[in-house]
Order: C-alpha cells, then structure tokens, then sequence
C-alpha cells in the first residue's frame, strides 16, 4: 500500500527500456516518484536527452501522476516530426496514458535508420544483456540540482495548469488604409526589449527584427517554449534569460490587434 510507496521513493516507478535507435542513446530512463514532469529532446536542458537527428529540441513530455493505488503515466507530444504510440502517430500536444508493454518510438518509422523506440514498464528493468551499449548503465533523470530544476518545473506546470491558455487571436488586417501596422509591430519588439531591461538586452534587437516578423510571433513560438527561444536566438547569460522569461510570461495574454 501506500507505506512501500513512500519507503522507496529512489526507485523507479516506470522504466523506458531502449528496443530500437543509436546506441548513443541512453538505454534505460528509471523514472521515480519525484520524476513529476519529464522533458525528452535533443536539447541539453532536456531531462532525458536523445541526440540523434530529427528529434526535436524540445519533443515529448511525460507526466507521472499519483492516482489512489499507485501512479499513472502520461505523455505529451511536442516535436515537430512526431512521436508514435504502439505504431500510432499522436495528436501534437495531447496528453494520452501511457501502459505497461507500451512501445513509444520518437521518430517515424519511414526514416532510414532505426527509430528510437522504448518499451514502457512498471519498475525498475535491468538493461538487456550483451546489448551494444557504452557503458550499460540506467540513466535516472533528474541530476543532483534536481530540487532547482524539479521545483521549476513544477511550478510552471502549475501555472500552467491555473491559467489556461488564451483562444488563438484572430489578427484583423484593415483593407489597406493602415499600411504600417507591420511597421508598428516590428518597432513593439525594440519596445519590448526596452521595457524588460532598458539597455541590457537591446544586443538581441537586430536578430529578432531580422528573424521574427512581429511580438505575436515571437509569443505565439515560444510563450510555452522558452528554452526554445534561448536556443534560437542564442542568448546564454542567466540573467537575460530570468528577464526573457519574465518578458514572455507578460506576452501571455496580450491581444494583438
């Protein structure tokens, strides 16, 4: 019951064990009690990173959640080229439960090389015998600065969870006697970096009006995505990225006109 639950909360509830994909890839993922909310990737801020071409940066999400007599797994696609469910593509961004002898394969199966497949169980599973692998070893996820990041995430999943997202704006483009309200968006970016932080992040102004056509973009991309963002415009200092954190949280609920 519920007191071997808490006795053993280092152990894996669910294991991923690799069937398929690069031996590169990490074989076992032992996911525990304290494995909330998983990101999968190619990103290195990912808490289980599979580097191998086509995944997405940021490509899945699991989501353990306690239910009365144990826990219950959940994925989230969040890739660009898909993630497959027993054999079936999933709906991008839709939660499904994931079950024991589940197979959840990263890419499509149409790709010349094997795709990255994992075969879910409850528990922990030894990694398979004289399978090619580097160092044999499970990857538990969620290194020793576990508390920042673990707490982190959970607390924008609950943010998440308290303000849902708003409708898809409707952007109502007058019959031409405006022609400058691109113009007008494209300075809001300049605008905006200047409301974060004054002069600090005006370094980043000419990258984003040459990559991104307006703020709404710029929101629509990556008001979920941040680490995404970091990415593609390159910003690594910690403090830019708190206050692009912040500015992207303010973004949220803005109605473009």
């Amino acid at each position: 019951g519920d007191q071997d639950d808490h006795q053993q909360v280092g152990s894996p509830v669910f294991s991923l064990r690799r069937v398929t994909g690069s031996p590169d890839l990490p074989q076992v993922i032992a996911i525990r009690a304290c494995d909330t909310l998983l990101t999968i990737g190619r990103a290195a801020s990912c808490n289980i990173v599979l580097k191998v071409p086509h995944v997405s940066k940021s490509h899945a999400k699991l989501i353990l959640q306690e239910t009365g007599d144990g826990f219950m797994l959940m994925m989230q696609d969040t890739s660009s080229n898909g993630t497959w469910l027993n054999g079936q593509k999933l709906i991008a961004q839709r939660f499904v439960q994931v079950e024991t002898g589940d197979c959840i394969a990263f890419l499509p199966p149409t790709l010349e090389f094997a795709q990255p497949t994992y075969e879910v169980s409850r528990g922990a599973v030894a990694p398979q015998a004289g399978a090619s692998d580097k160092d044999g070893s499970t990857t538990t996820v969620g290194s020793n600065d576990k508390d920042v990041s673990g707490a982190a995430i959970l607390k924008l999943k609950e943010e998440e969870e308290r303000s849902p997202p708003p409708p898809p704006m409707e952007v109502r483009h007058s019959t031409g006697d405006k022609p400058q309200q691109s113009a007008d968006y494209s300075r809001d970016i300049g605008r905006w970096l200047r409301s974060l932080a004054g002069k600090d992040l005006c370094q980043y102004e000419e990258i984003l009006l040459a990559t991104y056509d307006d703020l709404k973009q710029i929101r629509d991309l990556y008001v979920d995505k941040v680490e995404d963002f970091f990415e593609d415009v390159g910003v690594e200092s910690q403090q830019h990225c708190s206050l692009f954190r912040d500015g992207l949280a303010s973004l949220r609920d803005v109605v473009f006109s």
